[in-house]
């Protein structure tokens, strides 16, 4: 697997994976349910973005001195905890998927992605074993010194959620493809409990409350790091006010996490959740 850099809102690569904007806005008069559709990014992550003052540098740049002004200050930001580890957890994920990183500059030389290109460089000539992916309590997965982490994908689409380390949370996330012929009845069944499955017999729209039901579930146990087909009936999911997912857990210990409904780009559903980290 690879990293490659992009121009963002260009068509995608074959094989390119997820694309990762690294920019401090997103792209001016374009609905945010359009942003992968129309090839700007899956992910926007301002983290790896220069900060505002120092975006202004590098703009203004017309000098090899006033770049080189631009450059060292950009580096010094990336060199900062949170940043760095941002940098080495996007190399950890790359040699398990393909990721795409941008920004919306047309000359490359002379774009806070060129510097990007050789930050990464630098973290994937590393030994992948110098990363060292740990396990939880529950088996989890997490790279040691980075902000804990999750993914999913379905479909074109595919989601990434980043833990603060400041604020110390487990995460998970789900994603998927809405499918309007999906049997409703027969799954619901397997993986929803009595209450659940009553829920969506008297819901006005059905696969809307079969999917909340869904990512919000995937997401929940995904965050606690237990295996899904195991406590599907461990909790029921519920719309709550706004885009809160109400929990119903059987499971004391679990009582602390918490989940809420993302947007998604039309035809797909998604869902956080979340807990403070043991």
């Amino acid at each position: 697997m690879s990293i490659r850099i992009v121009r963002l809102g260009t068509p995608r690569s074959p094989g390119e994976g997820l694309r990762v904007g690294t920019v401090r806005r997103p792209p001016r008069g374009v609905p945010k349910s359009e942003f992968a559709s129309q090839d700007w990014y899956d992910v926007w992550y301002p983290n790896l973005a220069p900060s505002t003052e120092t975006m202004k540098l590098g703009q203004a740049a017309q000098t090899p001195a006033e770049w080189n002004v631009f450059m060292r200050k950009y580096k010094a930001e990336m060199a900062e905890a949170d940043a760095s580890r941002s940098l080495d957890l996007l190399a950890a994920l790359s040699h398990q998927t393909a990721l795409a990183v941008g920004c919306y500059c047309e000359d490359e030389s002379h774009c806070h992605r060129s510097l990007l290109r050789g930050l990464l460089a630098e973290r994937m000539g590393r030994d992948p074993l110098s990363l060292r992916f740990e396990a939880g309590p529950q088996g989890k997965p997490f790279v040691h010194g980075a902000p804990r982490f999750n993914v999913a994908h379905s479909g074109t689409q595919a989601l990434i959620a980043l833990a603060d380390p400041a604020v110390g949370l487990e995460v998970g996330v789900d994603i998927e493809h809405r499918s309007e012929d999906i049997d409703i009845e027969g799954l619901g069944e397997l993986v929803f409990t009595p209450a659940e499955r009553a829920a969506l017999r008297l819901a006005d729209d059905r696969l809307a409350a079969f999917y909340l039901r869904w990512t919000g579930k995937e997401a929940v146990l995904k965050a606690i790091g237990v295996g899904i087909t195991e406590h599907l009936q461990s909790l029921d999911i519920a719309a709550g006010t706004g885009a809160a997912i109400d929990i119903v857990m059987r499971v004391p210990a679990w009582q602390a996490v918490r989940a809420i409904r993302l947007d998604a780009p039309a035809g797909y559903a998604a869902a956080l959740a979340w807990h403070p980290a043991s």
